[in-house]
């Protein structure tokens, strides 16, 4: 598969980072954000797992609109560390660490550090996807392909809703479909994951 570069936010332990590195084999480049310790911790020790591929750039950043910092809510690096405490904290018994966290526009990100428009960003940030959409709109009106998990149930603290996602997707020329299926997000959003293309 001929990809330079592709974007891997909310990283995780890497279960897509290293397929992201699989794909793009020696000449392509995988670009992982996670800002969560915990973490980023199991990302790095599984890339020590697979010593052949190509190491990937690991950025200990957690992507929005806005350069500066924030609080990010952790539980031991599950995978609902988020910018916002109730993407976490489901439960009375849940309990999230605080930590102070580095924040960066993509847009940004990319500029700064020279890097081509990527074939292909997954992001899956526990509700910080419009925030993170609205920091990439020169990146929406390029040719990159995006796989976004969406999280409603977290957008309202976020101060975000699904008006201005449905605003930054058509003034960028492009749609947005459930991944697997034809149908478009028009309505109402749905917890689920979905592709963000260039009509």
């Amino acid at each position: 598969m001929p990809v330079d570069t592709v974007i891997d936010i909310g990283a995780h332990a890497g279960e897509y980072c290293i397929l992201m590195a699989v794909m793009v084999g020696n000449k392509g480049n995988v670009v992982a954000f996670e800002p969560d310790p915990y973490a980023r911790k199991l990302l790095l020790k599984n890339l020590e797992l697979n010593p052949s591929l190509k190491r990937p750039r690991i950025e200990n950043v957690a992507l929005s609109d806005t350069d500066g910092e924030a609080i990010l809510y952790s539980r031991g690096g599950n995978s609902q560390s988020s910018l916002v405490r109730s993407a976490v904290e489901f439960r009375k018994a849940h309990h999230a660490e605080e930590i102070r966290v580095r924040t960066a526009r993509l847009d940004t990100y990319l500029t700064q550090n020279e890097l081509p428009t990527p074939a292909w960003v997954k992001i899956d940030a526990e509700g910080a996807e419009i925030r993170i959409l609205q920091g990439a709109t020169s990146l929406l009106q390029g040719p990159a392909r995006i796989i976004c998990e969406l999280h409603p149930y977290a957008w309202m603290e976020f101060n975000s809703e699904f008006a201005e996602l449905k605003r930054l997707i058509s003034g960028s020329g492009r749609q947005i479909r459930y991944l697997g299926s034809q149908r478009e997000v028009t309505e109402v959003a749905e917890y689920g994951t979905v592709l963000i293309e260039p009509v």
